[in-house]
């Protein structure tokens, strides 16, 4: 069993299997590198990454930047899910699935939230809307990429 290798032929579901590879790993280094980033980050670093303006440092307390260390330990374990996924997608279509899920539902949290919480302009509307299309642009995309268990199996 070869792991990262696709079978000879140029099938469109071979295709298809290697650009899904490719998306996962692709995203499986960036949740990597944001989950580095909120374990060893400090304050500052998190300040920054939150991107809130006029936000003082001591709004962040000493347990919230455990808890987000915690995530960001929490996050590591999902890219690493993903990066493994990403070594064969016919097999390990749930993970993909449940990272479409998970996109989806990232994608519509900021946006509810926006509006339960009454924001209003203390956080951009339009990074609100941006990073949502965002998510739900990767979802799209790797739900169409979907690969079925059934189906490729001379996938490697």
């Amino acid at each position: 069993m070869t792991y990262g290798r696709v079978a000879e032929n140029n099938t469109p579901g071979l295709q298809s299997a290697r650009f899904v590879r490719i998306v996962l790993k692709a995203v499986a280094i960036v949740i990597a590198a944001g989950s580095v980033a909120l374990i060893f980050g400090g304050k500052s670093l998190i300040l920054r990454a939150a991107a809130i303006p006029g936000l003082p440092e001591t709004e962040l307390s000493a347990e919230m930047l455990t808890n987000l260390k915690e995530f960001g330990g929490l996050f590591l374990l999902v890219s690493l899910l993903i990066w493994l996924a990403a070594a064969d997608p016919v097999r390990n279509v749930a993970i993909i699935d449940a990272l479409v899920v998970g996109f989806v539902v990232l994608a519509i949290v900021p946006v509810f939230s926006r509006y339960v919480l009454s924001l209003g302009l203390s956080y951009p509307p339009a990074w609100t809307w941006i990073r949502t299309f965002l998510r739900l642009s990767l979802a799209g995309l790797l739900f169409l990429l979907r690969i079925s268990s059934g189906a490729n199996r001379n996938v490697a």
